[in-house]
């Protein structure tokens, strides 16, 4: 994505208004090149200001293959910016097809010092699966979910608090947490004691 970025490729300014022939002629155009002719890895290159032989260069061109942004066969694009451009051209290319499904990967860490000088870290993760036989997405249920359970609180009059309420409060998240259990989205948590010395140094404690 940072590359995306630095390529010019989610610009929000007007003046990248985009009108090309085919995604190709979109690439190269945001790259600063007249024609779709001309040596991509080159240009890219170039425009990150990394060499040509970067396997950073393999990724990115691998990427864009997928995003069928190296065809100068795909249809017209116009769009306002070149992030409604990418925006249109990703919601294509990453869309999922019959039988796919997908993922969502939550994972924190905290690192802990006690009062005694030693460290914890807790971490808490979330793994959940989009339903391929429904079409139902994983990002839909975590997103989706967690909202409805909270309208629900306030409508059954679990939540008094009123106003703008942070999400660390324990009148919202914990019966929201209970209630996510029962709809198969669960929180693994678990605590390291006594970090090694070398966590310690690569997390940089600070007092």
């Amino acid at each position: 994505m940072d590359c995306l970025l630095r390529l010019g490729l989610l610009s929000l300014d007007p003046k990248s208004h985009v009108s090309a022939a085919s995604t190709a002629e979109f690439l190269h155009h945001a790259l600063g090149a007249s024609k779709t002719s001309g040596d991509l890895r080159h240009l890219i290159a170039q425009r990150l200001a990394i060499p040509t032989t970067d396997p950073l260069l393999d990724r990115l061109l691998l990427a864009l293959e997928e995003f069928g942004m190296l065809s100068s066969e795909s249809a017209p694009i116009t769009a306002p910016t070149s992030l409604d451009a990418m925006s249109k051209i990703l919601q294509q290319s990453l869309k999922l097809n019959s039988g796919e499904r997908d993922i969502v990967c939550l994972f924190h860490e905290f690192g802990i010092e006690n009062l005694d000088g030693s460290y914890d870290v807790q971490t808490s993760s979330l793994v959940a699966y989009g339903d391929a036989e429904s079409g139902e997405t994983a990002m839909a249920r975590t997103v989706g979910i967690p909202a409805a359970i909270a309208t629900r609180l306030l409508l059954e009059d679990k939540v008094t608090t009123r106003g703008v309420i942070r999400p660390t409060t324990k009148e919202i998240y914990e019966p929201l947490l209970q209630r996510l259990e029962g709809k198969g989205l669960v929180f693994a948590e678990h605590t390291k004691h006594g970090v090694h010395n070398s966590l310690q140094r690569r997390m940089k404690w600070t007092k």
